[in-house]
């Protein structure tokens, strides 16, 4: 069942630059999750706004659930956090007409428990086929139609429209589950992560004479900012073309442009600030600097789990396109295992 839409369009543009080192500290560790993982504040949110985004969360994380005929709800000391790679350049503007533009390239759900005192991550493959809610160009609710998600982002304004819509289809994807907040980036944050890591090293293990022939199959490569833009985003032209191919690729960028940010941050203080201010135009977050304070603290002093794998089938569909069909028990079981405890009776 798809959820009610709501807004947080209200934003006030002259607070995108107030977050400071702490945010930015959290942006660098948290591009272990993501390429596209920067928790910066693009806008704070109108109070009333925020307040009834925040009381629809609540909302959700007190529903009953219902899987296999048992009853749950969502644990309160469990925290989602969505991170976006979008496949689109440019600075983030609005868009007047929801055109199709801008999909969901990565997706990854970031889960805090608080309890345990652990982190895990959960890639989201972007042909994965769910409920994803049609919009008017106003922002107005049209229909549901089972697509794939990473069609989401694109039907909306580009910016916390589309950012809602798609925190919404993962939402439901996994039993309609809370999703605290969430942070995008667009394509051109690629070259510039990369840039600040002052290149990240990768042993080129796919065919890529399609896509960048400097990107040699069996070398060793300390990738220049354009090679790691092919390296991270490159799908149809490389291998077999599919998306779980570039997803071990961006799983493997990712952990050595970690263990890079990390080093750069405890040697300067400073480095979290530059790279905010180099990724500001290219990102857009619901987050507000105590949502960053709290998350940071959380990252710094929480076990990482590691990554849940999801399940699942790819095949071709009637229109030609990718589709990756998520195991429903493999769903079902994340879902409880991350987020769910049993009903009172």
């Amino acid at each position: 069942m798809a959820h009610n839409y709501y807004d947080r369009r209200k934003r006030k543009e002259d607070a995108m630059r107030k977050l400071g080192l702490l945010a930015v500290a959290v942006a660098a560790i948290a591009v272990a999750f993501l390429f596209v993982s920067k928790l910066v504040d693009r806008k704070n949110a109108d109070p009333a706004a925020r307040g009834a985004a925040e009381a629809t969360t609540q909302e959700k994380a007190e529903d009953i659930i219902t899987i296999d005929g048992v009853d749950y709800r969502q644990r309160y000391n469990v925290k989602a956090y969505l991170f976006i790679g979008e496949d689109d350049t440019g600075s983030k503007e609005a868009k007047s007409e929801y055109d199709g533009t801008g999909q969901s390239d990565v997706l990854q759900l970031l889960v805090i428990d608080k309890d345990k005192g652990s982190y895990t991550r959960i890639p989201i493959n972007r042909d994965t086929m769910t409920d994803v809610k049609s919009l008017d160009d106003d922002g107005t609710y049209l229909a549901t139609t089972r697509i794939q998600i990473s069609y989401a982002h694109a039907n909306g304004d580009g910016l916390e429209v589309s950012c809602e819509n798609t925190v919404d289809a993962v939402s439901n994807l996994f039993h309609g589950i809370g999703i605290q907040e969430y942070a995008c980036l667009n394509l051109d944050g690629i070259k510039t992560l990369n840039h600040m890591a002052g290149g990240v090293t990768v042993t080129i293990e796919d065919d890529f004479s399609n896509s960048d022939e400097s990107l040699e199959m069996g070398k060793t490569v300390t990738l220049d900012d354009e090679q790691a833009y092919h390296y991270v985003h490159d799908r149809l032209n490389v291998e077999d073309g599919t998306n779980q191919n570039r997803m071990k690729r961006q799983k493997i960028y990712m952990s050595e442009l970690t263990k890079i940010y990390r080093q750069k941050q405890l040697k300067d203080d400073e480095f979290a600030v530059r790279l905010y201010q180099e990724l500001q135009d290219h990102m857009v977050t619901s987050l507000r600097i105590g949502d960053v304070s709290r998350l940071a603290k959380s990252l710094m002093t929480c076990e990482d789990q590691g990554e849940t794998e999801i399940e699942g089938k790819t095949s071709v569909g009637e229109d030609e396109y990718i589709e990756f069909e998520a195991d429903q028990g493999c769903i079902d079981q994340i879902t409880k295992d991350l987020f769910l405890e049993e009903a009172d009776e």
